[in-house]
């Protein structure tokens, strides 16, 4: 009834004319780092260790940049439903908020989603016609 998936059909392999450019693409990087590698060389010891200890400073200042923003940042309240069965006597809540409101319709769609997807998964074939006899 469905498709089944298989990689070897939907990834055709790349042509000659694909090949040759990513080659040339890789000679061309091969070729600088070739140069920014000779260029290395040549520079004093004193100099390699300052580049060295710059680098690692701003790669330490970013990193810290980055952790103290991810722990000061405010967070988003994140809405949580309980979902429970009301008495005979209760009444069904609405949420307060369209937010809330949309996250809710957002959940039931997931659930109705999910269970389409089991009783297809799930599903038994029918017999068109019962072939036993009656009593």
């Amino acid at each position: 009834m469905f498709y089944r998936f298989k990689p070897a059909r939907s990834h055709k392999r790349p042509g000659p004319q694909f090949q040759k450019l990513q080659a040339k693409i890789i000679s061309i990087q091969r070729k600088w780092a070739n140069h920014l590698n000779n260029r290395a060389r040549m520079l004093p010891t004193k100099r390699l260790k300052a580049m060295l200890i710059v680098t690692a400073l701003t790669a330490t200042a970013a990193a810290a940049s980055l952790i103290y923003r991810g722990i000061t940042a405010h967070k988003p309240t994140i809405h949580r439903f309980d979902l429970r069965l009301p008495l005979m006597s209760g009444s069904i809540s609405v949420p307060e908020s369209p937010a809330k409101q949309q996250a809710l319709d957002w959940y039931l769609d997931s659930l109705e989603k999910a269970f389409l997807f089991d009783s297809i998964q799930n599903a038994k074939p029918t017999i068109s016609h019962d072939s036993s006899r009656l009593h």
